[in-house]
């Protein structure tokens, strides 16, 4: 028995009438979905704005307002409510050098915390957490924001903790038998002159201090790398082995024109190769010419500035 294929014709009102129900429905459905997020959002913002009008409560005996102080925005605490923030678990006083653990973030003084270490402790003291198994002291960082709050709530806590410092190595270097006074009097010398040196002035007491007089001396011959420039009045020259390439091209300049504010238009080689600005001649000698005697002279050639 052959089949056959039956043709259905559909009605094309019929069609029409049923694509016209399905965009109602759909329509219907995103009007609903619409208005119940509008209603949700609506109810959003009405919780936000009461929570925005609720005053805030104040936790762990914070600051009221009445603490404040509106006409310069500064704000009086009491200590003793940070006491948990500002203070060593260990030794309960303020934080030295404070330490963070890095995992649960609580801070302690650096000495306290290595001492407890050393006792084979490899956990956090205040809450617990293991830091590490074998090396706790790497997995903990000096806090310097937490010490620069403590210093600026605490004041003097900085300066007291110099002079404890100062107070405990003067004792332990009296302890082994050093001439304190003496030490102290050669170091205030010896910080003097360099203060002095790092200025441009002579001192007063003993010129020879000043100026780089006292450093190693380099002996720089100058040479001119293009027949257009003359050589300096003084090609062969003695200065400190910090005097750097800047200011053999201002001598340069002054030197050649008399104008040192031309000193841009040189640049200064050695071995054809251009020197750093602020290459010094210790530098020069100890990378370029490191096996050579000290007496021999350090040949530089200068030449016109070029863009490369």
């Amino acid at each position: 028995m052959r089949k056959r294929n039956v043709r259905v014709e559909a009605d094309p009102s019929t069609l029409k009438s049923s694509v016209a129900e399905r965009a109602g429905a759909a329509k219907r459905r995103r009007n609903w979905k619409f208005g119940l997020e509008s209603k949700d959002k609506g109810r959003k913002n009405a919780k936000k704005e009461e929570e925005e009008e609720k005053p805030v409560p104040v936790r762990n005996g914070g600051p009221s307002t009445s603490d404040y102080n509106f006409d310069d925005g500064s704000c009086n605490v009491n200590l003793k409510r940070m006491a948990d923030v500002v203070v060593c678990s260990l030794c309960e006083g303020y934080l030295v050098d404070a330490t963070t653990v890095i995992d649960c973030l609580h801070s302690f003084c650096k000495s306290c915390l290595l001492k407890y270490f050393d006792d084979d402790e490899t956990t956090c003291p205040t809450c617990g957490i293991l830091i590490h198994q074998s090396h706790p002291a790497q997995y903990v960082s000096f806090d310097r924001t937490m010490q620069d709050v403590i210093h600026k709530i605490v004041p003097g806590l900085m300066l007291d903790e110099q002079k404890n410092r100062q107070a405990y190595l003067h004792s332990q270097r009296k302890a082994a038998g050093r001439n304190v006074e003496e030490e102290e009097k050669k170091k205030a010398k010896i910080q003097e002159e360099e203060r002095v040196r790092g200025t441009n002035r002579c001192y007063q007491g003993n010129p020879t201090i000043s100026h780089h007089r006292c450093d190693d001396q380099v002996v720089v011959q100058l040479k001119s790398s293009e027949n257009e420039l003359p050589l300096p009045s003084r090609p062969v020259i003695r200065c400190s082995e910090m005097t750097t390439i800047n200011t053999l091209k201002r001598y340069l300049a002054l030197s050649l024109w008399e104008d040192i504010s031309r000193y841009n238009e040189l640049d200064i080689f050695y071995n054809g190769e251009l020197m750093g600005k602020d290459f010094s001649l210790r530098f020069i000698w100890l990378t370029r010419k490191r096996n050579c005697p000290r007496h021999e002279p350090l040949d530089l050639h200068y030449a016109y500035h070029n863009e490369y």
